[in-house]
């Protein structure tokens, strides 16, 4: 970023515009959910949906910086536009997001290269629905750390929270096994295409869920057998080439997330007469499940109203 910047400090020929893209990888979360805050180990995938950003830097008289985001049908839902050096919000489309936004910048940017006489256009793009929880955040906490050099983990600290999982699945653009070691993130790559990739089915449950809520209203009390168990599934399930052993830690997983939840898991509160099992991904209560079965699925979700499916290929970057 410093380098892009200095680029335009002192021009005097011809006006030059200089691009650059980025593009990284939506994620879902197969085990850990809540526990990852206790230390638990998860086992987090990349989807093929994602989001882009492109940034162009223009010289101009009056140096500003132009954010427009766009949804996955091309829309226009986010416009913003700031002035230099401070990114002081001149315009804005939502104000709560454009405070965000702006610390973002503020955090991420190299103030004293910034050129008043440039102009930044910042245009981001998601190919998912913004509502499926497929990582609209964190995929744009990764884009800006690509492009401006900062890291990515101080960025989400500093605006949306959480424990990282999302934004080290956007960076790597790999299945990883995740984990907080005294509150500092790490993590483990692993090849995770089981061979019954075929026989799962991922259905949007049509309601966001939000996960800095969800994370606000989770009670830590969790003891550390828990946390050992729910690591233990992880890695069974990250290794696991057998349905019925996969199917079996999912449900341990869900049983023990609804115990220290205190509340049912989404099959027996939603779906209790569905023959396959049944698992939520990330935040309990809304986006994703992932389910066994798949044809069965498909025909009693249809029938429920639920047709957003995605099989394993449409979903799971390889």
């Amino acid at each position: 970023m410093v380098f892009a910047m200095k680029c335009f400090i002192g021009l005097s020929f011809a006006p030059l515009i200089q691009t650059s893209e980025y593009f990284s990888h939506g994620k879902l979360l197969i085990s850990g959910e809540y526990l990852i805050l206790e230390g638990a180990e998860a086992l987090a995938i990349p989807t093929v949906f994602g989001q882009s950003m492109s940034v162009e830097l223009l010289p101009t008289e009056n140096g500003t910086l132009k954010w427009t985001a766009l949804d996955s049908k091309g829309k226009n839902w986010f416009y913003a536009e700031f002035t230099f050096p401070h990114f002081k919000v001149q315009t804005s489309s939502d104000d709560a997001l454009a405070k965000i936004i702006k610390t973002l910048l503020l955090s991420a940017l190299d103030l004293s290269v910034i050129d008043s006489d440039t102009t930044i256009e910042i245009t981001t793009k998601l190919d998912f629905d913004r509502n499926w929880g497929l990582g609209s955040s964190s995929t744009l906490i990764s884009n800006l750390a690509k492009w401006s050099g900062a890291n990515p983990f101080q960025l989400l600290a500093k605006t949306f929270g959480g424990s990282g999982y999302d934004i080290a699945v956007a960076m790597q653009g790999q299945s990883l096994i995740y984990q907080l070691d005294h509150g500092k993130p790490k993590w483990e790559k692993v090849v995770f295409n089981p061979t019954f990739a075929n026989e799962l089915l991922f259905v949007w449950l049509e309601q966001k869920q939000s996960s800095r809520k969800a994370i606000a209203k989770y009670k830590r009390q969790c003891n550390q057998v828990l946390i050992d168990e729910i690591s233990s599934l992880t890695r069974v399930m990250a290794g696991s080439n057998d349905i019925r052993e996969f199917e079996e830690c999912l449900t341990n997983h869900e049983q023990i997330l609804s115990g220290v939840l205190k509340q049912p898991t989404i099959k027996q509160e939603r779906f209790s007469s569905f023959p396959g099992v049944i698992k939520s991904l990330g935040a309990w209560g809304g986006d994703f499940i992932l389910t066994t079965r798949k044809e069965e699925a498909r025909v009693f979700f249809r029938k429920i109203g639920l047709e957003r499916q995605f099989e394993w290929d449409e979903m799971i970057l390889k």
